[in-house]
């Protein structure tokens, strides 16, 4: 596909979720097959990779304009182009569970008391909130990808419009079914983010389990066992120098955090390319250097850590300073 029809595809994409509106059951729904708002934000994001306008060589392609006549393999490359258009929406908008994270994290550092609680729990609506969006977004692109799986086989569709809007109103219905467990605690973002703040208040704790975080509800019963992930503890302490992760780097392997240039020496005393045992306790895990990278956002959690360390020790040395008078 040419850049000229990328960029176009998604102009088209953007113009659908413009023209959305909120509140529209499956029957008012005029431009889209779901009944949510929420693709609207959509609108906020980047218009372009670059930043730059291209001009269009063609004329949009609107899916609607392909319902009036049977739709047969020809089309097939049309329809992955706007499942990919709807792929990539939903990627730039899960980009910002970073940044919610990252503000999630100085909260936690920065605040206290109610106010704390109260910042956590709207960053928690937010994250929520991103997570339905892109629950929208992948609802579009999977009704686009089974349509396009159906006309690669063979397949003449007929009222393609009519079937796209039924599908992903299928999709949103049996989403929007679900409990709040079900929609969020097996959700990678929501759960680094929760990891990340309860870290920065609970140090030295381990993880509950994130379904904790979120209330029980009438159907949650049965996905119990299912969702129970929890147990881990952050450690900021380096197996190999003792001492607090400086420039942390982390294994993809075993999930276990090096000092950076500890790390980088401990695989420059073997041969080159050889694979060495993990050097955390208890770990057998054998790794190759390109197995290890460095980690930014443990990195920022021990600076937050470190903070609050020398916060502690300040506010006990002024009790003690107080009980000597």
């Amino acid at each position: 596909m040419s850049t000229s029809r990328r960029r176009t595809n998604r102009r088209v994409v953007d113009e659908e979720i413009e023209d959305a509106q909120p509140g529209q059951d499956a029957s008012q729904s005029q431009r889209r097959g779901s009944n949510r708002q929420a693709p609207r934000r959509a609108r906020s994001q980047p218009e372009s990779d670059d930043g730059l306008e291209v001009e269009d060589d063609e004329a949009p392609i609107d899916v609607d304009n392909l319902a009036d006549a049977p739709i047969t393999d020809s089309a097939a490359l049309t329809i992955k182009g706007y499942a990919q258009d709807w792929g990539r929406i939903q990627e730039r908008i899960m980009q910002s569970a970073r940044t919610i994270t990252e503000v999630g994290e100085a909260t936690a550092d920065a605040a206290e008391g109610q106010e704390r609680e109260k910042g956590i729990k709207d960053l928690d609506k937010v994250m929520r909130e991103l997570i339905d969006v892109a629950a929208d977004m992948n609802a579009h692109e999977m009704s686009l990808e089974d349509i396009h799986g159906r006309l690669v086989a063979g397949e003449e569709i007929v009222g393609l419009r009519e079937k796209y809007k039924a599908d992903v109103v299928e999709r949103m219905n049996a989403y929007n079914s679900k409990t709040s467990r079900q929609k969020y605690a097996k959700v990678k973002e929501y759960a680094t983010f929760r990891e990340q703040v309860f870290q920065v208040e609970h140090p030295d704790e381990p993880m509950p389990p994130v379904s904790e975080f979120i209330p029980k509800e009438d159907g949650d019963e049965s996905d119990d066992d299912d969702m129970e992930v929890g147990g881990v503890s952050q450690t900021f302490t380096c197996p190999l120098t003792l001492g607090v992760l400086k420039d942390p780097h982390t294994s993809k392997l075993c999930g276990h955090s090096y000092s950076g240039a500890a790390i980088k020496d401990y695989f420059n005393s073997g041969r080159k390319g050889e694979r060495k045992q993990c050097p955390a306790a208890g770990c057998s895990t054998q790794l190759a250097r390109s197995d290890v990278e460095e980690d930014a956002a443990l990195a920022r959690r021990v600076k937050l850590w470190e903070r609050r360390q020398k916060r502690a020790q300040e506010k006990a040395d002024e009790d003690v300073d107080e009980v000597v008078e």
